[in-house]
């Protein structure tokens, strides 16, 4: 964390999903198999692709990043929102649902000098996600030709190489010696992959994925927002727990679609007790519950293992706010079979997980039941200590209107005028201020139309918000969205 403007401890914390690092510990059988670095480096073909998806009107391509870049985005392509092939883009997403993934994956798939095809397109594009086939991947990538030609894209994206730059030194700077790519040898099902690039994704919001292309996996990092005259900077630890999980993927993924038929069953079950939340996170299929729950328990053994407790902390929380509360036990089974020295993965590792997604999906999901509200009893005992919020302004789930405005956070008793907010924070216009009572905190800012603003009020660190007795607010967080 650092300090900027007005004394306000700012970071993005990333839900899912941002970027990392140069070197990893190479720790495996022979240094043949294990790669001695990562790769960080821009991809013009994944700007290029999510730059007609902004202008397709995507909306999960619509989220900003770095304002100064961002701003020359748009004014060199908007004059192109009309171009053929932004049609041909509309029309897949409207035929073959193409989105989130599928854009940077199709834009990954093409070479960088001709947009011609650098997996196999028969029966299917290899390793692709399955909305795309043959026929429609090389639909996009001839459009995505046509588009870069007389776009100019490629001289654009030259000139903007400095900001590329800077990106690719912070995420290079950021972990150093923390990402361990011999513990996925070690712990996980073998796959043939040598080469790991981690892709800032300037364009792409705060999504991140993960694509195997062969033998190399790239991991697209989504990108925090930066303000006009701001560093670029990403959050440490958020990156750590995202690359993490992201090169989980490559790994799991096929050993799922490889079990499926022990574990399509009691997914599907589980599926079913949890399904509106998942589709609320856009994981529609019981695959998808199964990818995600596999990778998140094995990242949050990864954490275990390296002695990220923090960071652990964080993640675990995380996955029980998103409506996966059996990832620990998951995890747990998974350090239990190794521990035993059963074989990595296998068929009894199968049964084993099958198993235990039965039992989570039990009496419609009454484990899950109980572990929800153990967790909500909890949060409520521990918000209730210390010093306590009489109001918010706006509030809590509202939809104020965009340009200046005030945050207000009301104090049920005199603080000592620290000040610690996390998040997504609107732009500040002004220096904080406290009441004279040192009760009621007002921070001038611009609330942007169609924002959403999801702040994190004190963490777990030494510091913020406390009480002039030294209590110290308990961590919250508060989430509203700007009226278009």
């Amino acid at each position: 964390m650092h300090t900027i403007r007005h004394g306000l401890l700012l970071a993005a914390l990333l839900g899912t999903l941002v970027p990392a690092t140069a070197l990893a510990r190479a720790i495996g059988p022979t240094a043949a198999t294990v790669p001695q670095a990562i790769d960080v480096r821009v991809d013009p073909r994944v700007e290029l692709a999510a730059v007609m998806a902004r202008l397709a009107g995507f909306e999960e391509y619509q989220g900003r990043g770095i304002e100064a870049y961002d701003r020359a985005v748009d004014a060199h392509f908007a004059p192109y929102r009309d171009h053929p092939s932004i049609a041909v883009l509309r029309t897949l997403r409207e035929q073959r649902r193409i989105a989130y993934n599928a854009v940077v994956e199709a834009g990954l798939a093409g070479t960088p000098d001709d947009w011609s095809p650098v997996v196999p397109l028969s029966p299917r594009p290899d390793g692709l996600d399955p909305r795309w086939d043959a026929a429609s991947l090389r639909t996009f990538l001839q459009a995505a030709r046509r588009f870069e030609r007389d776009t100019g894209a490629r001289a654009f994206f030259a000139s903007q190489r400095a900001v590329h730059a800077e990106a690719e030194a912070r995420i290079r700077a950021n972990l150093g010696q923390r990402l361990d790519l011999g513990w996925y040898l070690r712990q996980l099902p073998p796959q043939s992959i040598r080469h790991f690039v981690i892709v800032p994704g300037l364009l792409d919001g705060l999504n991140s994925y993960a694509v195997r292309m062969g033998d190399t996996v790239y991991v697209v990092l989504g990108t925090p927002t930066v303000r006009a005259g701001e560093a670029i900077e990403y959050p440490a630890d958020a990156q750590l727990a995202l690359l993490v999980h992201e090169f989980h993927h490559v790994y799991l993924n096929p050993w799922v679609d490889a079990r499926m038929d022990v574990l399509g069953a009691p997914a599907q079950r589980l599926f079913d007790v949890v399904a509106p939340t998942m589709r609320g996170l856009a994981y529609g299929e019981p695959s998808i519950l199964l990818y995600e729950s596999l990778v998140r328990a094995n990242t949050l053994r990864y954490l275990r293992h390296h002695g990220e407790d923090a960071v652990l902390r964080r993640t675990t929380a995380e996955d029980q706010g998103k409506g996966f509360p059996w990832t620990p036990a998951l995890a747990d089974l998974l350090d239990a079979a190794d521990a035993a020295g059963q074989p990595r993965f296998g068929a009894d590792t199968a049964a084993a997980v099958a198993a235990l997604l039965d039992d989570w999906a039990a009496d419609n999901g009454a484990r899950i039941a109980a572990e929800q509200q153990r967790l909500a009893d909890e949060q409520a005992r521990l918000l209730a200590q210390g010093p306590q919020l009489a109001a918010l302004l706006p509030a809590e789930g509202s939809r104020p209107a965009a340009g200046d405005s005030v945050l207000e956070l009301h104090f049920d008793r005199p603080m000592d005028g620290r000040i610690a907010i996390f998040g997504d924070v609107p732009p500040v216009t002004g220096k904080p201020a406290w009441d004279a009572a040192k009760q009621v905190l007002r921070i001038p800012v611009r609330l942007e139309a169609g924002a959403r603003y999801r702040l994190l009020l004190n963490g777990e660190q030494d510091g913020g918000f406390a009480s002039q007795a030294g209590e110290k607010l308990a961590p919250r967080t508060w989430t509203f969205a700007v009226a278009d």
